[in-house]
């Protein structure tokens, strides 16, 4: 596939996502800029106003066949953990193959992440 091809069917991914939490009442923005593909937030919890949250995900898209770590290297991981970190916010990959469903990774899930964590 070529370049173009290729970022032209990672933007149509992206919107996509979107739209999977746009159906699920989140607000949500793809961004320009930083480690993310999207973000989204949603008040979570509680019926009162007081028991609410603000639930924010920075979402990294990938589309590829080969799996959803095929072209998201560790250190696009780390710097995406980071970014969310620094402002209380969840990372997540949203991997969705092109005849595949749409699986939300959250970053405790991730490769080495997981095997950190289970070490620890």
């Amino acid at each position: 596939m070529s370049g173009e091809r290729s970022r032209a069917k990672g933007r149509s991914r992206e919107l996509d996502v979107l739209r999977y939490f746009r159906a699920d009442g989140w607000v949500t923005y793809r961004l320009a800029w930083g480690n993310a593909d999207v973000m989204a937030c949603k008040l979570v919890d509680g019926d009162e106003p007081e028991t609410q949250r603000m639930r924010l995900l920075l979402v990294q898209v990938k589309c590829t066949g080969s799996g959803p770590y095929d072209h998201f290297r560790p250190m696009d991981r780390e710097r995406l953990i980071a970014e969310a970190d620094s402002c209380g916010a969840e990372a997540v990959l949203a991997w969705w193959p092109t005849y595949g469903e749409l699986q939300l990774i959250d970053a405790h899930q991730w490769p080495k992440r997981a095997r950190l964590e289970a070490a620890a």
